[in-house]
This record gives C-alpha cells, structure tokens and sequence, in this order.
C-alpha cells in the first residue's frame, strides 16, 4: 500500500491542477463584445482537432512547445496553418498560461 501512496498522491496532484485550469477563465467579454484577434485564432484553430480548453493548463515558458508538438499531428491530418495565425495562437496562449 504505501508503495502506491506516492505515485497516487502525485496523480491526484496532476488532476487537481488540471482541474484547476481548465475551470480558470483567463478573460470576460460582455456579451456581443468583440473578440479579440488572438484569442479568435486560438479558439478557431485549436477547436480544428479538440475542443479549446484554458491557457492555464500549461505553464507560460511551456505553451511554444506543446503548439509545435500539436502542429506535428495537426500536419500528419492534413492541417494547415499559416506562421502569422501560429504566432497569434502562441502570443495568446502564453500571455494567459500559467
């Protein structure tokens, strides 16, 4: 039993954080407020493979990475999407991550 304890505690950890940001809301619009560019790239190109879930799952310095790994299968699927809306997606994306 105690042999699971860490690797359990450590899972739990994992889940809670993801939790947490994944119910954090990085920015309020009123409603019929404009989108702003950024996030409107984020929200459209990411939602191409899954559905878009908070910038506060990753860490700010982790966010360029994960988009270059998530850009390697979105390619594999035929997705294609222009450098200017890739930095958008990664200014957003680091500008709210943790």
């Amino acid at each position: 039993m105690k042999a699971l304890a860490v690797p359990l505690i450590a899972f739990l950890t994992s889940v809670a954080a993801l939790v947490a940001g994944l119910c954090h809301q990085t920015r309020l619009e009123p409603v019929g407020a404009p989108i702003p560019e950024d996030r409107a790239a984020y929200r459209s190109t990411c939602a191409q493979c899954h559905p878009p879930f908070s910038p506060r799952v990753y860490l700010k310095t982790q966010w360029r990475k994960v988009v270059e790994e998530m850009l390697a299968r979105a390619d594999h699927r035929g997705i294609e999407i222009d450098q200017e809306t890739l930095e958008l997606v990664i200014g957003y994306l680091e500008e709210n991550g943790r």
